[in-house]
């Protein structure tokens, strides 16, 4: 037995889009779409908690109601892989309606009354296929003729679209409009210079005032009075500012308040954007907001859904703010790694492209940030020294080159590659004696024999392949072999290939060692501490996980290689993504895997996989480690999907 027990998390996260229910002053529900999925809040934005049960997706990038939720409790979904999901039930459970073209992301969504008031029309903006259109939610048609860009970052739709079929579509070259549903587009404003639309509002009364409002990237606000046809500037105290997304108020009619995310603050309109008070409390970094009707002797409630930071909440129409991040663990975070000494000196890390890298020292319960990357690099990768414990040292490949710590992350130097996206980094098991580096830059290996200050280039083993995984590991006579795992894009006449290879460091050819087709270039590495003994290493796609069987060969596509044989994780088609082996392999046979829907365990020497409890926290496991030596309390450790630590307790 055993359970799943949270530790510190990181709270806050990326959030493109948050919507308020349109009966809020009676539900008090509100969602937030998020790079690690839907929340929602029962109490006005207070607290959060996941709704994601159906989706096949964690990348949301957008979210809209059904303009009949009060009786049909439905609402939209738009991901950043082209899926459009819908709820039924307020968002206890989701359905994939369509993956829309190419399967870009879906940036904004419009939902309207259909024909007769019972259908409900759904428009769906797209980043590299145009605009969608449905009915039903089923069948999807585009409706992209005339329309200036099919880069689409906004969407409008009238709230009389069953009557006029008005909407509008905000690209990089401006704004478009369609009076017949899509059939047809027209370009109603274009920026003078590079000046694109980021969002777009329109009143609720658009049937009757024939109001409407545009953010754009420099001019602040422009506003159309006359149904979209013709657009002036509406900028008085937003002059010159970017303005990332608009909430217009459901009273819009009678108090003509709107509220803008600009470039430095959350702004206020009280006047149908005449003019616009700077809120105090507001974010820079600010890329989404909702507002709600107003309250007697209260206000409104303002939710703005940030950059980096999760949700900041206003309960009195903007006069105060404070962040609202409770159970809203929708971090970026992408890895983690346990210190060799682990067991005594309680040291781990977890980083992410934007979170940068973070480390406990206290097994997890609490965190702080340590730079790697002085000049904005994001974090790619960490790698730490198998003797941690007592020369400090790890490596943290950016966005910017590689940096090397040698005080456990507190100060960080450039250690060579500068200016070049680094991945892959993978450290000698006797890096405390030889200093062996091996990193990934765009297109080839690098190797490093003195800790990183001079690099020479290694060749890949095929010219048309990327690199994807990579382990250093003993080798014959005190050598060092490298393995590598490495990806051919699919085209139209051939799958995606996974290769692995191996390589006696520095300069022996390299040899094939696996070789498949496959639909996806997810793939895990793991070296066990046997290695030296039997070459025996393991291999994660798909679904499963490879082994070899000692002797027996196979003929592949890319000739002879050894016999892997495939045990399948699960039975919900997850990808394997990370692999960790416990110390003593040879003896233990246990291997944990995280996957999206778990996190899963082999005590048989990856024959055989069941779940090791329920996933942790309802939500899928990005990264998974053992303790580097055997604790013999069956401790383990993961990374959940939205940043997430967890520990796993063995008793009962």
């Amino acid at each position: 037995m055993g359970h799943w027990v949270p530790l510190a998390g990181r709270q806050g996260g990326t959030v493109p889009a948050v919507v308020l229910s349109p009966i809020f002053m009676v539900d008090r529900l509100a969602f937030a779409a998020t790079y690690a999925g839907i929340f929602r809040s029962r109490d006005g934005g207070s607290s959060w908690e996941p709704s994601n049960e159906g989706l096949g997706s964690y990348m949301i990038q957008s979210i809209a109601f059904s303009p009949r939720y009060p009786v049909d409790h439905t609402l939209y979904a738009g991901a950043a892989d082209g899926g459009v999901y819908r709820s039924t039930d307020s968002g206890d459970k989701w359905e994939l309606l369509a993956r829309l073209g190419s399967g870009s992301a879906v940036t904004d969504l419009g939902v309207a009354l259909g024909p007769g008031d019972k259908e409900v029309s759904v428009l769906a903006g797209t980043l590299a296929d145009g605009v969608f259109f449905s009915h039903d939610g089923w069948e999807w048609k585009t409706c992209n003729s005339a329309l200036a860009d099919l880069s689409v970052i906004a969407v409008g739709v009238s709230p009389s679209y069953n009557e006029d079929r008005t909407a509008l579509a905000a690209t990089a070259r401006g704004l478009s409009m369609t009076l017949d549903g899509g059939s047809k587009w027209s370009q109603v404003w274009s920026p003078a210079g590079d000046d694109g639309v980021q969002c777009i509002a329109l009143s609720p009364a658009f049937a009757s005032d024939r109001t409407a409002f545009a953010g754009t990237e420099r001019l602040g606000v422009i506003r159309s009075l006359d149904g979209g046809a013709t657009w002036q500037p509406a900028n008085a105290g937003l002059a010159g500012l970017c303005v990332n997304a608009l909430a217009i108020s459901s009273d819009f009619a009678s108090d003509g308040m709107l509220v803008a995310a600009t470039a430095g603050s959350v702004a206020l309109s009280a006047d149908r954007g005449e003019s616009w008070q700077l809120l105090k409390g507001g974010s820079e970094s600010a890329l989404s907001l909702a507002v709600s009707r107003f309250s007697p002797g209260v206000g409104r409630t303002i939710l703005a859904g940030l950059a980096n930071d999760g949700v900041i909440r206003s309960a009195d129409s903007g006069k105060n703010w404070a962040p609202a991040n409770e159970g809203l663990h929708a971090s970026s975070l992408i890895g983690m790694a346990l210190s060799p000494a682990f067991e005594a000196d309680s040291t781990l890390f977890a980083w992410g492209p934007s979170e940068g890298l973070l480390r406990s020292e206290d097994g997890g319960q609490g965190w702080h940030v340590v730079s790697a990357a002085s000049d904005g690099g994001s974090i790619n990768a960490v790698a730490l020294s198998p003797a941690f414990d007592t020369d400090r040292t790890l490596f943290a490949a950016t966005s910017a080159g590689l940096f090397a710590s040698e005080d456990g992350g507190t100060e960080w130097q450039a250690r060579g590659l500068a200016d070049q996206d680094v991945n892959l980094p993978a450290l000698s098991p006797d890096f405390p004696h030889d200093s062996l580096i091996v990193a990934a830059t765009e297109g080839h290996l690098q190797l490093s024999t003195d800790g990183g200050a001079n690099w020479r280039r290694l060749e890949l083993p095929s010219g048309e392949d990327a690199a994807l995984a990579a382990a250093c590991a003993p080798g014959q006579d005190e050598g060092k072999q490298l393995l590598l795992a490495s990806w051919r894009e699919p085209s139209r006449s051939r799958r995606g290939r996974l290769r692995v290879w191996r390589r006696n460091l520095p300069d022996s050819p390299w040899t094939l060692l696996f070789s498949r087709d496959t639909a996806t270039r997810i793939t895990a590495l793991a070296v066990p501490d046997s290695y030296s003994q039997d070459q025996q290493f393991y291999i994660g796609n798909g679904d499963a996980v490879y082994r070899t069987t000692q002797g027996a060969q196979e003929r592949t596509r890319d000739g002879v290689t050894p016999l892997w044989l495939p045990s399948t994780i699960g039975s919900r088609s997850y990808p394997v993504l990370s692999l960790a082996t416990s110390a003593n392999y040879g003896q233990t046979h246990t291997m944990l895997a995280a996957t999206a829907d778990g996190v899963f365990i082999s005590q048989d020497d990856v024959r055989s996989w069941s779940k090791l409890g329920t996933t942790p926290g309802d939500r899928g496991a990005l990264a998974v480690a053992l303790p580097p030596t055997e604790a013999g309390d069956g401790t383990a450790y993961a990374l959940s999907i939205g940043g997430q630590l967890w520990k796993w307790d063995s008793q009962d």
